[in-house]
């Protein structure tokens, strides 16, 4: 700390007291003076203006944040969980130019869904029973630079919020083979739809909120 003083001037002192005092001068209130009425108006203008810019930007993709009165509104009430959180984070150096290493965080951290991934999801209907094929394209899982095996699709889909068990999923290549959990013939088509609506929306990769 004592080097860091011996390295000023007394002009660069004197500037910094100065700024200082100021600074202080401009935080003080006078006894009786509006603050209510100020803080008032400090606040609703720029919300206003918030306001304007917000709707003016309609249909814009680079403006779909949470603007203007609502998020005046969510500051206020220090609200918990804000609508539209944003986080920038930069790759540490050596890697911070570099595409595919992009990607890789990218796949770890946002949430890839099973129809992200599937070239498609038909029904199968037999003599024998019904359901569900799913192949994945692996082409897409490459481009996503995602870190799965077919091994860890299937224990994410049984982890998933379907009820399925273990014989239910079947792995063959790139194909994966569900079955629904009641095949009697009054439920069948209906689990069959159930299943079909959910399947696509399973986490396979990432933090499901983000």
């Amino acid at each position: 700390m004592a080097r860091n003083f011996e390295s000023l001037t007394k002009r660069q002192l004197d500037d910094f007291v100065k700024l200082v005092w100021s600074t202080y001068e401009r935080a003080c209130v006078v006894p009786g003076d509006t603050c209510g009425a100020i803080s008032a108006q400090s606040i609703g203008e720029p919300a206003t203006q918030m306001t304007l810019k917000t709707f003016h930007f309609a249909g814009v993709a680079s403006m779909n944040v949470t603007m203007g009165m609502p998020r005046i509104t969510e500051i206020i009430n220090a609200v918990p969980s804000i609508s539209t959180p944003i986080i920038e984070a930069q790759l540490i150096a050596g890697v911070k130019d570099n595409e595919i290493s992009a990607r890789i965080v990218k796949g770890r951290i946002e949430k890839t869904e099973l129809g992200d991934i599937s070239e498609y999801i038909k029904e199968v209907y037999t003599p024998k029973g019904c359901y569900l094929s799913v192949k994945i394209d692996q082409e897409a899982i490459r481009a996503l630079q995602l870190e799965v095996t077919m091994e860890s699709i299937k224990r994410s889909i049984l982890k998933g919020k379907i009820k399925l068990r273990e014989g239910h999923v079947e792995l063959e290549g790139d194909h994966i083979t569900i079955k629904p959990y009641d095949v009697t013939r009054e439920k069948m088509y209906f689990e069959m739809q159930n299943l079909k609506a959910k399947l696509p929306r399973v986490i396979i990769k990432g933090i499901w909120s983000i």
